[in-house]
């Protein structure tokens, strides 16, 4: 019902669909996960919800939000893996959570291309990446 109510107040606003996820209470932090190719690199960013919940901010521009490099452990590789493989995609990013008193990551999001904002040189990754494929053909 709340969900409906704000779909129909902000309808003008609202261009594309809308979904909604389950809240899941995490450590506050988004590991954002990118895979090209077979290299895999991560980031950890403070999560926008828990930034909005504490300062209730208007806007929050998440290029603003402070960024450092996450070391990626085997069970995030094998899981890039599975994706790369199962969803045939070989450039693709996907965020990460870690729940209170879990030690397990949720996947919470999948971008069949995204944006790579935090990684340095990415775009040497990028330039290796298409020519070995475009070798390869």
């Amino acid at each position: 019902e709340d969900i409906d109510i704000f779909c129909e107040k902000y309808k003008i606003f609202l261009y594309y669909d809308v979904y909604v996820q389950k809240f899941i209470e995490c450590d506050g932090y988004e590991r954002k996960i990118y895979v090209i190719g077979n290299e895999v690199f991560g980031i950890k960013r403070e999560n926008p919800i828990y930034i909005y919940l504490r300062e209730k901010p208007e806007k929050i521009d998440v290029d603003l939000i402070k960024r450092e490099k996450f070391n990626i452990n085997e069970d995030i590789i094998t899981l890039a893996k599975i994706l790369s493989q199962e969803l045939k995609v070989k450039i693709f990013g996907f965020d990460l959570i870690q729940p209170i008193n879990h030690e397990k990551y949720y996947l919470i999001d999948l971008n069949d291309f995204s944006g790579f904002r935090g990684l340095k040189d990415i775009g040497n990754v990028f330039q290796n990446f298409i020519k070995e494929y475009i070798s390869s053909l």
